[in-house]
C-alpha cells in the first residue's frame, strides 16, 4: 500500500519483491524540509492619538491610526484585517469583531486607508473596559494570518463631576452672582451717597444761616442803627 510522509526529517522507503525464484529487497532514503511560510515585510507603527497609550472615557470614539511600511516605504495593502476584542477581568475575551478595508470612510465596519495611514474610529462603551487592537495581513496561498501588531486600549467610567460641575455653569446660569451685581445692593448703597448728593450733610454747610444770617450780627442794628443813640438826640 501506499504510504506517505508529512513529518520533516529523513526517511527510508523499502521495497520488497518476492516470486517463484526468490525475493530481492531495495530501499531509499529521502529527507522531508518543513515549509516556512513566507512573511510579509510589513512593519507597522501606531500613529496619535491611540500611540499616546492614554485611558480615554468610556463610550467616547478613539481613532486608531498606523502605518505599515517595508524598508521605508509606505505599503497600501487593503487586504489587511483589523481585529479588535475586550479582555475581560477574568482573562478570558470577547469574541473578536473583524473590520476589512472599505470605503467611504474610517467608520465601522470598515476601515480606511487615507494618505499614508489607516484609520478606523472604533466607538467605546461606556465604563471601564480593556480593548486588545490587532492588526493581520492573509499569508498567500494559505489559510493563515500574519500578526503585524496589536495594541491595548483602556477606558474609564465617566466622571460624576465632569457631569454635575454642569452645576457650577448652572451657577453661572442662575446668575446668583451677578444677581448680587444686578440688585447692585453694593452700588444702591449709594443711597448713602444721596446724604452726599441730597447734600444733607452739605445744607448743614448752608445752615451757616447760624452764620450767613448774622442776622445776630446785622442785630447789631441796635448798635450800628444806632437807633438806641436816637435816644440821645431824642435828648
Amino acid at each position: 500500500g501506499a504510504k506517505s510522509y508529512t513529518s520533516a526529517g529523513t526517511h527510508v522507503i523499502s521495497v520488497t519483491v518476492t516470486n517463484a525464484a526468490g525475493s530481492a529487497t531495495t530501499s531509499s532514503t529521502f529527507v522531508v524540509n518543513e515549509t516556512q511560510p513566507v512573511e510579509v515585510c510589513q512593519n507597522l507603527t501606531w500613529l496619535p492619538p491611540i500611540s499616546f497609550n492614554k485611558t480615554i472615557e468610556g463610550g467616547s470614539t478613539m481613532p486608531i491610526k498606523f502605518t505599515l511600511s517595508c524598508r521605508c516605504e509606505f505599503v497600501r495593502d487593503t487586504t489587511t484585517l483589523i481585529a479588535i476584542y475586550e479582555v475581560y477581568a477574568n482573562g478570558t475575551t470577547s469574541t473578536p469583531v473583524i473590520y476589512p478595508y472599505g470605503a467611504p470612510g474610517p467608520n465601522p465596519p470598515n476601515y480606511a486607508i487615507t494618505g499614508n495611514k489607516y484609520h478606523l474610529n472604533f466607538k467605546t462603551a461606556d465604563g471601564v473596559h480593556r480593548y486588545r487592537i490587532e492588526v493581520y495581513h492573509p499569508i498567500a496561498g494559505t489559510t493563515e494570518l500574519q500578526l503585524l501588531g496589536s495594541k491595548d486600549l483602556l477606558t474609564k467610567a465617566a466622571s460624576k463631576s465632569d457631569k454635575s460641575c454642569k452645576s457650577d455653569k448652572s451657577d453661572k446660569s442662575c446668575k446668583s452672582h451677578k444677581s448680587d451685581r444686578d440688585c447692585k445692593s453694593n452700588k444702591s448703597y449709594k443711597s448713602d451717597k444721596s446724604d452726599k448728593s441730597g447734600k444733607s450733610d452739605k445744607s448743614s454747610k448752608y445752615c451757616k444761616s447760624d452764620k450767613s444770617g448774622k442776622s445776630d450780627k446785622y442785630g447789631k442794628s441796635d448798635k450800628s442803627g444806632k437807633s438806641g443813640k436816637s435816644s440821645k438826640y431824642g435828648r
